[in-house]
C-alpha cells in the first residue's frame, strides 16, 4: 500500500473515533466485545499510520464508528465521506416501512 494511502486511512480512523466521541480506551473495549483484543498502543499505531488493522478489525472499527460505506469514507471512490446518524437511519427505516406515505414525503421534501 502506498504511504499516502496509509496516512489517509490513519487520519480517517482517528477522525471517526473522535467524531463518535470515543476515547482510545472506549474503542479497545468495544473491540473486545467483538472478541478482538488489541492494546491501546496498537490503536495509537493505527491512527499514526505506523501499522494498520487487519481486515476483520478494520470492518469492526467501521461498525463501531458507524461507517456504512467504507470505500467512500476512506476516499476510494472519489466521493465525499458520507456519515449518517442513527436518527437518519431510523427515518429511512420508517420511510421504507410505510410505502403508502412515500408520495407525500417526497412532495414535502420536494423530491
Amino acid at each position: 500500500m502506498k504511504e499516502e494511502n496509509k496516512k489517509e486511512i490513519s487520519e480517517m480512523l482517528k477522525k471517526y473515533r473522535k467524531m463518535n466521541n470515543y476515547s482510545v480506551k472506549d474503542v479497545v473495549t468495544l473491540l473486545q466485545e467483538k472478541s478482538l483484543y488489541v492494546a491501546e498502543k496498537t490503536l495509537y499505531g493505527w491512527e499514526s499510520g505506523k501499522t494498520q488493522p487487519n481486515i476483520e478489525t478494520f470492518f469492526a472499527l467501521c461498525e463501531i464508528y458507524k461507517i456504512d460505506d467504507a470505500m467512500s469514507a476512506f476516499g476510494y471512490n472519489g466521493g465525499e465521506a458520507f456519515y449518517i446518524t442513527d436518527h437518519e437511519k431510523e427515518i429511512i427505516n420508517q420511510y421504507r416501512r410505510y410505502e403508502i406515505f412515500h408520495v407525500a414525503i417526497d412532495k414535502l421534501l420536494d423530491l
